[in-house]
């Protein structure tokens, strides 16, 4: 009687590999997944509304979390308030914002008179804008 043929290794080792890359093929969408950044809020402005607005411009606006004033600014979560007035990207110092209820009132000193196009947006912590939760941009004339 012959013996039988030599058992090829091969699909073991084939098995074995495509287990190691499917682990570490998880591994990897985990970590993704747990530093993939928190939802965006979404915040409104309410006034100005587009007629004129008086000097200092005063932007009335809600948001759909509380923000709160800490040591990084006012912020909502993981995401800091920008606005973007004629181009120029602005963040509120403390005394800036005022909150009344579930309305905000940031108070912005020193834009000149004539056009103004605003926009409020979120930040993340390396200040980069990002546009999910945006208000729509706001044309009006400062007096």
């Amino acid at each position: 009687m012959a013996a039988p043929p030599p058992r090829s290794l091969l699909p073991v080792v084939i098995g074995m590999a495509l287990t190691v890359i499917l682990l570490f093929g998880l591994g990897y969408l985990a970590q993704v997944r747990r530093a993939a950044p928190p939802s965006t809020p979404t915040v409104r402005v309410l006034q100005p509304t587009g007629e004129a607005a008086d000097s200092p411009l005063v932007i009335r606006f809600t948001a759909s979390r509380p923000l709160e004033l800490t040591t990084n600014g006012w912020v909502s979560g993981a995401w800091h308030l920008h606005a973007r007035v004629n181009n120029a990207s602005l963040m509120p110092a403390a005394a800036d914002i005022a909150r009344s209820d579930s309305v905000y009132a940031w108070t912005l000193a020193g834009i000149p008179r004539g056009p103004v196009s605003l926009k409020l947006s979120w930040a993340d912590q390396r200040h980069r804008e990002v546009s999910a939760g945006s208000s729509d941009v706001v044309e009006t004339t400062l007096r």
